[in-house]
């Protein structure tokens, strides 16, 4: 698991030697520590009412490279707070164990939705810019998630697939370093990693990107040495556990933005992905029963 730290507690040590102008952005940062990770370097100086030049000294004086540096700190530091309460099996702390089986499950589900909400906000538009221009321009999309992570990089694949994009999946991390080695320039290798910082996924991405491909990387993250490694970077919430271990919530947040991505590739209807998506789905409906349902037929 990455090392963690607490960037809001540097802000108000800071805080005594700091500037007029520093304190308000100090004030700010610490008044709105949920918003201020979502937000671009630009939107925050406009919120806080200073310039672009004075969040990135602020960050650098706290002992950060600058503000993309600080923000995934924030990022990082809101799911340790967050998640501290959690076991690894998603079951709060708190809950009791003669409770009913309908509310342990509400409160199971409760954490999902958290993590669902808390990575809507992490959303990055860049990122997905990039992430779906590459996809969309790609010759070929390999898919690669290892141990617990492969689940997610499967259903991508299949996701990818009935849109008609050229895309496999693979989990063995010795095929993943060979397809590597030999990737082109218009391979994409996306990788999905929690802590991104599997030893197996940070060598596909090198050798990925010593053979020019595009890599993205889906992780919880952002300082992670798989983040600093792909040239783009998705991120979901960070869940902090008693054990280095991801939870399943993690991972439907994982999906959630694969889902996301599949629905832009489709609404976005790129000449080369929209005709062949249509040419699958015609073809798997041939495989479905029909049936009279509602007043209509529905596929069963």
């Amino acid at each position: 698991m990455p090392n963690l730290d607490n960037p809001e507690g540097r802000l108000r040590s800071f805080s005594d030697q700091a500037s007029k102008t520093q304190k308000r952005l100090i004030d700010f940062i610490t008044a709105n520590p949920a918003r201020v990770p979502s937000l671009a370097i630009n939107d925050l100086a406009r919120e806080a009412r200073v310039s672009e030049t004075t969040i990135v000294r602020l960050a650098r004086m706290i002992g950060y490279e600058g503000f993309k540096d600080f923000r995934a700190a924030l990022i990082e530091n809101r799911g340790l707070l967050r998640g501290a309460q959690m076991f690894v099996t998603d079951v709060p702390e708190e809950i009791a164990a003669d409770e009913s089986h309908a509310s342990i499950a509400k409160k199971v589900i409760h954490i999902n939705a958290e993590a669902l909400r808390d990575s809507e906000e992490l959303l990055d538009e860049k990122a997905l810019q990039a992430a779906i221009g590459a996809i969309e321009k790609a010759a070929h999309v390999h898919l690669i998630g290892f141990g617990s992570s492969s689940p997610v990089a499967l259903d991508a694949c299949q996701r990818f697939q009935r849109l008609g994009i050229s895309t496999t999946y693979n989990c063995d991390p010795h095929v993943a370093t060979v397809l590597a080695v030999g990737a082109a320039r218009k391979d994409v290798f996306f990788c999905v990693s929690y802590s991104g910082e599997s030893r197996d996924v940070i060598d596909t991405l090198r050798f990925a990107g010593e053979g020019g491909a595009f890599r993205i990387v889906l992780t919880s993250f952002p300082r992670s040495t798989a983040a600093r490694n792909a040239d783009c970077a998705l991120f979901t919430a960070f869940q902090r556990q008693r054990f280095p271990s991801e939870t399943v919530a993690s991972r439907v947040a994982q999906l959630a933005i694969i889902d996301a991505l599949c629905a832009i590739l489709t609404i976005r209807g790129s000449k080369r992905i929209l005709p062949a998506s249509k040419r699958i789905e015609g073809a798997l409906e041939q495989k479905r029963y029909k049936t009279k349902a509602w007043g209509k037929e529905a596929a069963r």
